[in-house]
């Protein structure tokens, strides 16, 4: 059995202040004021997802550091993973062999600034179950037999606030230029006011930019809904970050050469759908995660990743160019940080990293890295080309 570690330092203050957030939520207090996002489009990628305790104080994570700047990216979402045991358990936990420790965490912070890029620290959560953060789901708290009351989700709360909590204290010691409390927990955006007690657990030892990422491709979230309550959780964060996998091929385009302008015109609807998400925010939307696998129909859905299925780097190139021609030049959109830069997992037993890399997300040595690499090093700010 895996050593576990309880968060534990931040447990006190979080409890606290889940009380007290739900109490002003409930007197109509507003809540702390917000931070500012630094200025300028955040051309970056995801760095770290799934590696394990050692990796970031490896001569391998130095030479990715190294490369990400080579490419251009101007930002990078670093993120620490996180467990809990099944997509219904109360309680999230640092696994020793699993999470990286928290020096080298640090050291990488340190080294991705010393290369002139800005870093968004994103614990992200997953289970041991093997179901995704977008599984993560409990029965609502209520008393449905006398003396016998729910309150897993209060548990899990405290534990989301104490984690959190621990982690923005390391943003903040680092300097990190934004927090993101995790990405795709969308089956639990509904409690408002538990939320509301997590931001305050980490503005209460982070002084700069919070924000929070959910998927718009999977319907999960009804953001209408949401962000038309001002005085849901979304209006308490600095900014909005999407999670964004939205398909620019149809059915009936399997295995048909599409254009990256056949592929603008196969994300019109999810052009719309953004810009009432930015309207009804009033803040900046930054593109919290956004990517396509370099596989033959990649961009017919592009969250998924087929191991076996055949290498395709210019349906990836072509995704990512569409996307950016899109987005980019929105007044809304604050930047793009891409769905991954390195690879941790096979995916699938008696399949090599490398036989899934020329295949994933992944963009260094490929066509996307090209592209992405002319869009980051652009000097004309997009903002200003707009026609």
């Amino acid at each position: 059995m895996k050593t576990k570690t309880i968060i534990c330092a931040a447990m006190a203050a979080a409890s606290a202040a889940v009380v007290a957030v739900s109490a002003m939520a409930a007197a109509g207090v507003p809540s702390a004021c917000h931070a500012v996002i630094p200025d300028g489009m955040q051309w970056g990628v995801t760095f770290g997802f799934y590696a394990t305790n050692g990796y970031f104080g490896s001569v391998e994570a130095k030479a990715e550091i190294d490369a990400i700047a080579r490419a251009g990216a101007t930002w990078v979402t670093v993120v620490p993973t996180v467990w809990q045991d099944t997509c219904s358990s109360s309680f999230q936990y640092k696994d020793f062999a699993l999470t990286p420790n928290d020096i080298e965490l640090m050291d990488a912070i340190d080294l991705i600034h010393a290369k002139g890029m800005k870093v968004q620290l994103r614990p992200m959560l997953e289970c041991k179950d093997g179901i995704g953060r977008l599984g993560v789901w409990m029965i609502a708290d209520r008393e449905r037999m006398p003396g016998r009351a729910t309150r897993e989700r209060a548990k899990w709360f405290a534990s989301m606030a104490a984690r959190s909590a621990y982690y923005a204290r390391i943003a903040e010691r680092t300097k990190c230029e934004a927090f993101c409390l995790d990405s795709e927990l969308d089956r639990m955006v509904e409690e408002n006011d538990k939320w509301k007690a997590v931001i305050a657990a980490v503005r209460g030892v982070y002084s700069g930019p919070v924000t929070s990422c959910h998927t718009l491709h999977t319907g999960v979230v009804d953001f209408k809904k949401c962000l038309s309550d001002p005085n849901h959780w979304f209006h308490s964060l600095d900014y909005l970050t999407i999670s964004y996998y939205c398909p620019a091929r149809t059915k009936s385009d399997k295995g048909k050469h599409l254009s990256v302008e056949d592929m603008m015109a196969r994300l019109k609807g999810a052009h719309a759908a953004m810009q009432a998400i930015a309207k009804a925010t009033g803040k900046p939307i930054v593109f919290g995660e956004c990517g396509c696998a370099s596989m033959k129909n990649g961009a017919a859905a592009p969250s998924g990743l087929v191991v076996n299925a055949p290498p395709d780097e210019a349906e990836q190139a072509k995704y990512m160019e569409a996307l950016f021609r899109v987005f980019a030049h929105e007044e809304w959109c604050r930047g793009f940080h891409w769905w991954k830069w390195d690879q941790h997992s096979s995916r699938k037993k008696g399949v090599t990293r490398e036989q899934v890399r020329v295949r994933d997300f992944t963009i260094k040595g490929k066509r996307a890295e090209k592209v992405f690499q002319r869009w980051a090093q652009e000097k004309v700010d997009v903002k200003e080309t707009k026609e």
